[in-house]
C-alpha cells in the first residue's frame, strides 16, 4: 500500500490553509519566471502577500479590468519598493508606449512591409 492520493495540507510550505497554498504557488511561479528572464528577485513570500491579499479574490485574471504585478522602473530587481500592482489594461498601454519609444511608432508596419505601408511611402515621397 502506498501513500493516499491527494492533498497533504500538513505538507504545504505555505500551511494548510488553501487560499494561502494558492498564494504561495502564485508567488513561487513568478519568481520561476523573473529569474528565467534573468531578472534580478528579491521579493519575499509575505511582502509579495501584503501586495496581493486584498484583490487575491477578486482581482485577478486575464480580464482588461484584472490587476498584474509589475515592476514600476524595469532596470531595477523585483523588490517591496519597485513594484505596484496595475489593471491589465494599463499594463498593455504601458508595454505598447515602451516599444513605440524603443522601435518607433510604426515599428509593426515597419516588419511586415504592408501595403498600407508602402503606399504611405509613396504619398511621402511625392511630396
Amino acid at each position: 500500500m502506498g501513500a493516499r492520493p491527494g492533498a497533504k495540507p500538513s505538507r504545504w510550505k505555505a500551511g494548510p490553509d488553501p487560499r494561502r497554498h494558492q498564494q504561495y504557488k502564485a508567488w513561487a511561479q513568478q519568481l520561476n519566471q523573473a529569474q528565467w528572464r534573468g531578472e534580478e528577485w528579491q521579493l519575499a513570500f509575505e511582502d509579495w502577500v501584503e501586495f496581493w491579499d486584498a484583490k487575491w479574490d477578486t482581482g485577478r485574471g486575464r480580464n482588461h479590468d484584472c490587476y498584474c504585478l509589475v515592476r514600476q522602473r524595469y532596470d531595477e530587481p523585483w523588490t517591496k519598493d519597485n513594484v505596484e500592482l496595475i489593471t491589465r489594461r494599463q499594463h498593455t498601454k504601458t508595454q505598447a508606449d515602451k516599444l513605440a519609444r524603443v522601435r518607433g511608432q510604426h515599428w509593426r508596419l515597419e516588419r511586415n512591409r504592408s501595403k498600407l505601408f508602402a503606399r504611405l511611402d509613396d504619398v511621402r515621397d511625392a511630396l
